[in-house]
C-alpha cells in the first residue's frame, strides 16, 4: 500500500526543464545573450566561474547542498537583470563550478513572472503589463 501511494506521489511532483534564450544585464556596458537552462526545481540562480567579470562579483562563504547531499562550493555571487523586451527583472547569482551547464535559472524567477494572487492592484504590478517572450 505504502509504495503504491508513494509511486502516486512522485507522479504528482514533477519538474520541468528548458533551454531559453535571455539577456543577462550587468551595467549598461556588459551584458551577455545566451541561452540556459531554465530549471523548475532548482532553487538557486547558478553560473558557472570564469562567465562572469570579476568585477562584478561579490565574496560569499555559503555552504548548500545539492539534492544528492553533495556540496555546492560557493565563492561568489553577482546581482544581474534579466532583460526582456525593454523589461528588467534583478536576479542574484551565485557562482560555481560544480554545475554542468553554464547558467541555471531558478524556479523564484516564475515566480517574478507569474501573478500568484489576481487583484487589480497585483495586475498592475506585475510587469506593468508588459508582455515577456522567453523561446524555448
Amino acid at each position: 500500500m505504502f509504495l503504491k501511494f508513494f509511486l502516486h506521489v512522485l507522479t504528482q511532483i514533477t519538474s520541468k526543464k528548458y533551454f531559453i534564450k535571455i539577456t543577462l544585464v550587468f551595467l549598461d556596458d556588459f551584458q551577455v545573450d545566451t541561452i540556459i537552462l531554465f530549471d523548475t526545481s532548482a532553487d538557486l540562480n547558478c553560473t558557472k566561474e570564469g562567465i562572469v567579470l570579476k568585477r562584478f562579483l561579490h565574496n560569499i562563504s555559503e555552504k548548500l547542498y545539492v539534492a544528492n547531499n553533495t556540496k555546492l562550493v560557493i565563492k561568489n555571487k553577482t546581482q544581474v537583470s534579466i532583460s526582456n523586451n525593454d523589461f528588467y527583472l534583478k536576479n542574484f547569482f551565485v557562482v560555481t563550478n560544480d554545475i554542468n551547464h553554464i547558467i541555471i535559472l531558478d524556479t523564484p524567477f516564475i515566480d517574478m513572472i507569474t501573478l500568484t494572487k489576481l487583484t487589480m492592484k497585483t495586475l498592475l504590478q506585475k510587469l506593468m503589463v508588459q508582455n515577456l517572450f522567453f523561446l524555448s
